[in-house]
């Protein structure tokens, strides 16, 4: 009888079709004998990597079904064999394409009576199966997988080279698992994986889409506000500034129009591509109807028009409905809004908010953070990307917030109207002293010196012993790791 070794060995060489006919020569001579099985389990390993090397799919199918014939293997003293292969079965999905649903399904067809145990390459084909988000069979394929299966590293973000995190793969496939029951409509699997959601969002807190995806869930099941809110809130409070969050808000309150009017006018206010508002425009034109405020909703209508002609795509059914209503030919639009939404979305996750005034001492374009010092002693440095303006150094916001440790978490901005009495803010007169060969300068004020640093020296071309008028503001020197007056702008 040959040996593992002896069977592998010719396979490496290049002679599988020989190594397999040895291999069943002994099967054949000892088909109880385990051992027997194992040769020919190898050599199907390197028949199923030889085809999807080559792309031979009927040749692949066919040694599939004669590994499944191997009866007295088992994953763990066969783990390596089924590893193996499982590998080369991930590389098998990762050649088809997202679109390409019947091919995925004839594969599932083919893998899922075999149980395989966790392990890198189960993991791998699991990533590689998440890509046909269309696919009529991704909840019985998840449940197939077992979401039991992952393994502590699938939980961890992966970072890019240019240091951007990727989403966890346990994150993926439980968002992709929430969308396929939402879309089957299950309720009796809705309402068991809920919980499962809910220890996910426990013992992971870093993951924002679970809170999300939690609220579709419960929402989808017919929960009550109360108890799709408890779940929701604590997400939207991570994403204010992001459509969807606003557009799962408004979901939630369906059965009261006018906060379900404000969540929608918040999320059409967010920063984001028009092409992703369609179905939030369409909802804002409905309420708009029903209220007769007919301005307001061929605003919307014409927004989604628009869009969806640029990309080329078919209006909607409802669009198209209205476009045969006279009323829509003869209305002027109106793209004002009937009342100012924010507080009463702010209201809807704040108990309560603060404001306060700060100015902007600091911007960093390209980090997009700015820093703002909204008190004595009193600094914070803040990503600018959501906010509805583009800060500039020296201008004063009025900022809502609530408290989170030592920081502010900003939940909006606007540029706030003067006259400013701020305390850590004052205007000085004084005569600039610059030595020649220094970029930076003092103000002298009789009182105390005032440090006008090489950016604001450059920016005035300021050469020594002018008088100018200066704001200043309390900020905090890193270098020398104290708070002292700084100047910001000048008027000379």
């Amino acid at each position: 009888m040959a040996t593992i070794k002896d069977i592998t060995a010719k396979c490496k060489a290049g002679e599988i079709a020989e190594a397999y006919e040895i291999a069943l020569l002994d099967w054949n001579a000892e088909p109880d004998n385990a051992w027997t099985q194992r040769e020919v389990g190898w050599a199907l390993y390197y028949f199923i990597k030889a085809d999807v090397e080559n792309k031979q799919k009927d040749a692949f199918y066919e040694h599939l079904d004669k590994l499944a014939e191997l009866t007295l293997l088992d994953l763990n003293s066969d783990r390596l064999i089924y590893e193996n292969v499982l590998w080369k079965i991930a590389e098998y999905v990762k050649g088809i394409q997202a679109d390409d649903l019947s091919s995925i399904s004839e594969l599932f067809n083919k893998i899922q009576d075999y149980r395989f145990a966790p392990s890198r390459p189960y993991s791998y084909l699991l990533q590689n199966c998440l890509k046909f988000e269309g696919w009529g069979q991704m909840v019985d394929f998840i449940e197939w997988w077992n979401l039991s299966n992952l393994l502590p590293e699938d939980y961890v973000q992966f970072q890019l080279e240019n240091g951007r995190k990727v989403m966890s793969l346990a994150e993926r496939v439980y968002i992709a698992y929430s969308k396929a029951l939402i879309k089957l409509g299950d309720q009796e699997r809705i309402a068991a994986f809920i919980p499962q959601l809910e220890t996910l969002m426990e013992t992971h807190p870093d993951m924002l889409y679970p809170g999300y995806f939690c609220g579709k869930l419960l929402i989808a099941q017919g929960a009550g506000r109360n108890e799709a809110l408890e779940k929701v809130v604590p997400f939207v409070r991570k994403k204010v500034n992001e459509f969807w969050a606003w557009q799962l808000m408004s979901d939630i309150y369906r059965d009261d129009p006018q906060k379900q009017l404000a969540c929608l006018l918040r999320a059409v206010h967010c920063k984001t591509q028009e092409s992703f508002l369609g179905k939030i425009r369409i909802r804002l034109a409905e309420l708009y109807i029903n209220n007769q405020d007919l301005g307001r909703a061929k605003f919307h209508i014409d927004k989604v028009s628009t869009c969806y002609l640029q990309q080329g795509w078919k209006l909607p059914g409802q669009l198209q409905q209205w476009s045969w209503q006279n009323w829509l030919q003869t209305t002027q639009p109106d793209g004002s809004d009937p009342f100012d939404y924010k507080p009463i979305t702010d209201q809807m996750l704040f108990s309560e908010l603060y404001e306060c005034l700060a100015i902007v001492t600091y911007v960093d374009t390209k980090a997009r953070r700015a820093a703002l010092v909204y008190g004595m002693k009193q600094r914070t440095m803040a990503k600018y990307g959501h906010w509805s303006l583009t800060p500039k150094e020296g201008i004063v916001l009025k900022v809502k917030y609530t408290p989170e440790g030592d920081n502010l978490n900003i939940i909006s901005v606007e540029q706030a109207q003067g006259p400013f009495k701020l305390p850590f803010v004052k205007i000085v007169t004084g005569t600039v002293d610059k030595k020649s060969n220094n970029p930076f300068a003092f103000l002298k004020t009789g009182a105390e010196d005032i440090f006008l640093s090489p950016s604001i020296v450059s920016k005035y071309n300021l050469m020594g012993k002018e008088v100018v008028t200066i704001a200043a503001v309390y900020d905090f020197n890193k270098k020398k790791n104290e708070w002292n007056w700084s100047c910001i702008s000048i008027k000379k």
